[in-house]
């Protein structure tokens, strides 16, 4: 049996959910310009586990991952992901929420 589980939903984001924890978080997609989809399941996977790794919170390693996946979507072929490019989408989330307000 597992403790966590971030299950993806495609252009819909995902959701994640603990054992312990009796509610179900959804996290809608990052991804705007979408390229090529080819290794978004393995760029989630590797930032959200070494979030939950160093943070040992889901909600973070989800959010982390869902960006790692946002920029290997918006990339043509299966490439690493960084954290500049990770940090490059973070702040440019933030300024569509200030611009939006």
């Amino acid at each position: 049996m597992s403790k966590n589980i971030i299950l993806k939903l495609g252009q819909r984001g995902i959701v994640c959910s603990e054992k312990d924890v009796n509610e179900v978080v959804s996290i809608g997609s990052f991804a705007d310009n979408v390229m090529d989809p080819v290794g978004s399941g393995d760029a989630l996977l590797a930032y959200s586990s070494l979030v939950l790794k160093v943070s040992n919170s889901l909600a973070a390693a989800a959010i982390i991952g869902s960006f790692a996946a946002a920029c290997e979507c918006e990339i043509d072929g299966n490439k690493p992901i960084t954290q500049n490019l990770i940090f490059q989408k973070i702040d440019m989330i933030e300024k569509k929420i200030q611009y939006s307000s």
